[in-house]
């Protein structure tokens, strides 16, 4: 027998079997649930109420709802029209396929509730990691409460829905499940964690490195060969199958890099220097900052244990970031850097791990920092989320009860996420060009200076408005409060801006 799991046997402490419904529901597991299921509520509840009052966007949960909708309507390959391609060839959410029943039945209102639900998990996985990692349960609820208000977990969580969340809670508990050695636990989560998104594939072959380091040898090797096997599978095979050619992801994300993921490595090998390349970057030592920050005293507290394996999934996802051309794979409040949080937490318990002080300075100054950017948080989700919210909602709402559920919809980004769940669905940029089909719907709101925002070239809104406002061409069935809705009374087509 291990030595180490011998000590562990002879610790009362220590549960040997697999954990059952009484265990759960010990006084303290209620306790860690509690938490949970507090956020849960809350997160959910300002989550439905900010798409309640026209906040959501296209990208992000449009995206989402109109992809759960074909998949349960049209099948595997049924292509988005945010897109223009299969829904699966976005980022290879293949988990998307098990919530289309559950969305169907829940909508969007489920979608918010399990992504809350999802990252709340995150802190009874924390309490139940630390404790197998011998760090004292005071510690550990404040590890727990770090998570809960640490700036990534907050912003994916605020702005829409993104299936990363899902990966969260999984790789928690792949974790647990190998410092419990309880592998075809480990093997099950791990190829679920892998159906959430390309990248989830990163962190795994990381958690192989972890593992080896560790001693693991199978498990290591194993997982590694899984993350590149899915990786390459997903990358080089699926979507650029679905995609019929480049995946668009990539030329979006690393195009500058090289023109394809393979064209990539060949420059690495060529020129090494071009995964640093980032340190010359004011906004990527930022990122860090932000990603690091919240931890950061944790660490200090228990800064030789804070040296561990389980750096390695996070630093590699972070560094796949930090190679993107784009300002959004460095932005430390969306989803592109959850799946590197769980191990992130993992490594400031293992700082914490044995130690005993717990002096009310100490909690003070562990709590500190994050506290604070948790006011700063605030603050920068403050502007561009809640302070710009339409003053025409209930326009807006009654404007979208005379768009009927199976027709076709032209509306911008701030307004597409509310028409999402219908097999057309498009934004201005996407029509340019296109002919619209008689009844067709267009839907504008004029009081938004914003309403081609991010993904929309400029003046793709006026160009769809000449179009449609020509004589004879549409009928104005709505026009209140500077909300608009044309209906198309014959076939026209959308010249580019300037034509």
């Amino acid at each position: 027998m291990d030595p180490q799991r011998a000590l562990d046997a002879m610790d009362p402490s220590y549960e040997s079997e697999a954990p059952s419904l009484g265990s759960l529901l010990k006084p303290n597991r209620l306790s860690e649930w509690s938490w949970t299921l507090g956020y849960t509520a809350i997160l959910a509840t300002i989550t439905v109420l900010r798409y309640h009052v026209w906040l959501a966007t296209d990208g992000d949960m449009g995206f989402n709802m109109q992809a759960l909708w074909l998949l349960s309507h049209k099948g595997l390959l049924a292509v988005s029209t945010y897109t223009g391609h299969p829904v699966l060839a976005d980022a290879a959410s293949y988990i998307l396929v098990l919530l289309a029943p559950l969305y169907s039945v829940g909508g969007v209102g489920f979608l918010l509730l399990l992504q809350a639900f999802a990252l709340g998990l995150g802190y009874v996985f924390i309490r139940r990691i630390a404790e197998r990692l011998g760090v004292e349960p005071k510690w550990a609820h404040i590890v727990g409460t770090v998570y809960l208000i640490y700036p990534t977990v907050l912003g994916a969580n605020l702005f829409d829905f993104h299936a990363d969340v899902l990966a969260v809670p999984l790789l928690f508990a792949t974790v647990l499940a190998a410092l419990e050695e309880r592998w075809l636990w480990y093997a099950f989560i791990l190829l679920l964690a892998l159906s959430v998104k390309d990248t989830v594939s990163i962190v795994v072959i990381g958690l192989g490195i972890t593992l080896l380091v560790r001693g693991k040898w199978v498990a290591g090797a194993l997982s590694i060969v899984a993350g590149a096997a899915v990786l390459w599978m997903d990358v080089l095979v699926v979507m650029p199958y679905l995609l019929h050619g480049t995946m668009t992801q990539w030329i979006a994300y690393y195009g500058g890099l090289g023109a394809t993921p393979t064209a990539f490595f060949a420059r690495v090998l060529h020129d090494p220097a071009i995964v640093v390349g980032w340190v010359r970057h004011l906004r990527d030592w930022e990122y860090l900052f932000w990603i690091l920050g919240p931890l950061g005293v944790l660490m200090v507290l228990g800064l030789r244990r804070s040296i561990s394996p389980f750096w390695v999934p996070a630093l590699l996802l972070m560094e796949a970031n930090l190679l993107g051309s784009s300002g959004v794979t460095t932005d430390p409040f969306n989803e592109f850097s959850l799946i590197a949080v769980p191990f992130l937490f993992v490594v400031a318990l293992e700082a914490l791990r044995g130690f005993a002080g717990f002096r009310p300075v100490l909690r003070n100054a562990a709590l500190l920092l994050p506290v604070v950017l948790l006011l700063v948080f605030v603050w920068h989700v403050h502007g561009p989320d809640w302070s710009d919210r339409p003053q025409n909602s209930k326009a807006l709402t009654s404007a979208a009860t005379l768009i009927p559920q199976d027709a076709p919809v032209v509306a911008p980004n701030v307004l597409a996420a509310y028409f999402a769940d219908r097999a057309q669905i498009y934004m201005p940029s996407a029509v340019v060009g296109r002919t619209l089909r008689k009844g067709t719907y267009v839907i504008f709101d004029h009081s938004d200076p914003l309403a081609i925002v991010d993904s929309d070239p400029a003046g793709t809104d006026k160009a769809v408005l000449k179009a449609v406002s020509a004589a004879g061409v549409a009928r104005v069935i709505y026009n209140k409060d500077q909300v608009t809705v044309y209906k198309l009374s014959r076939a026209v087509s959308v010249a580019a801006p300037g034509r």
